[in-house]
């Protein structure tokens, strides 16, 4: 996540949030993620390495293929999507 550059961070940012909030699995997110989550959101660093990260896993657990087809569609998320579709 650190090597992503600030357009390919926000599009992420973005993309794994939208996946979150609509989906209706939440039950599938162990709850320490979540209360990760809420404190990196009121620190305002959702789009620092570790808030990507945890968003990530959330999304993955909530909505595994619409999160996959979010990392095949920018180049800069190739190594991420290889490694979680490997």
């Amino acid at each position: 996540m650190d090597r992503l550059p600030g357009e390919a961070r926000g599009f992420l940012l973005e993309g794994l949030l939208k996946t979150v909030l609509k989906s209706k699995n939440a039950a599938a997110v162990d709850q320490v993620y979540v209360r990760r989550f809420l404190s990196i959101a009121r620190e305002g660093l959702l789009e620092s390495s570790e808030g990507l990260e945890v968003l990530l896993y959330m999304a993955l657990a909530m909505e595994k293929e619409k999160t996959l087809s979010l990392l095949s569609e920018k180049p800069e998320f190739k190594e991420i999507y290889g490694i979680l579709s490997g």
